[in-house]
C-alpha cells in the first residue's frame, strides 16, 4: 500500500482551510480512509476523508491552529512509520493577520519611538532658549 499526498495551498498559514487531496498508487480495496494528524507539540487527532466516487481517491480539508511542522499519515500506518508512502510533514507558517499584526505593532513602536526623540529635541531647544534669555536679563 502507497499513498500520494496532495495539499492545496502546499505552504498552508494559521487559520487557512487546506485541501487534502490522497490516491493509493496501487489498488488496495480499502473504502474508508482517515489521516493521523501530528501536531508541532507531538499531539494527534484523527481526520476521516470522504471518498470520491468508487476510486481509491479520498478529499477533505484541514485547518492548522498553530505554525510549526505539522504531518498527516495513513491512519492504517503504525504511528511510527514514517515511510513517505504514508507520511509527509507540512511546513505551517504565522497567519497573514498575525504578520500584519507584528508589522503593525513595530511601526506603532517606531513611530512612538521618533515623537518621544522629537519630544525631547523640543524641550531640550525650549530649555535652552529658557536658559538663553535668562541669562540675557541678568547680564542687563
Amino acid at each position: 500500500m502507497c499513498f500520494d499526498f496532495t495539499l492545496s495551498p502546499s505552504d498552508p498559514q494559521v487559520g487557512e482551510v487546506v485541501s487534502v487531496d490522497v490516491k493509493t498508487q496501487w489498488t488496495t480495496g480499502l473504502t474508508v480512509f482517515a489521516l493521523r494528524v501530528f501536531a508541532p507539540d507531538g499531539s494527534t487527532t484523527q481526520r476521516r476523508l470522504s471518498q470520491v466516487g468508487a476510486e481509491e481517491h479520498w478529499k477533505g480539508t484541514l485547518v492548522f491552529d498553530v505554525p510549526g511542522t505539522w504531518a498527516i499519515q495513513a491512519e492504517i500506518a503504525v504511528p511510527s512509520n514514517q515511510y513517505p508512502c504514508f507520511y509527509t510533514t507540512i511546513a505551517v507558517g504565522p497567519s497573514a493577520t498575525a504578520t500584519q499584526a507584528v508589522d503593525g505593532r513595530a511601526a506603532a513602536v517606531a513611530l512612538l519611538a521618533l515623537l518621544g526623540l522629537v519630544s525631547g529635541l523640543f524641550i531640550r531647544r525650549r530649555r535652552r532658549a529658557s536658559v538663553s534669555s535668562s541669562t540675557s536679563r541678568s547680564a542687563v
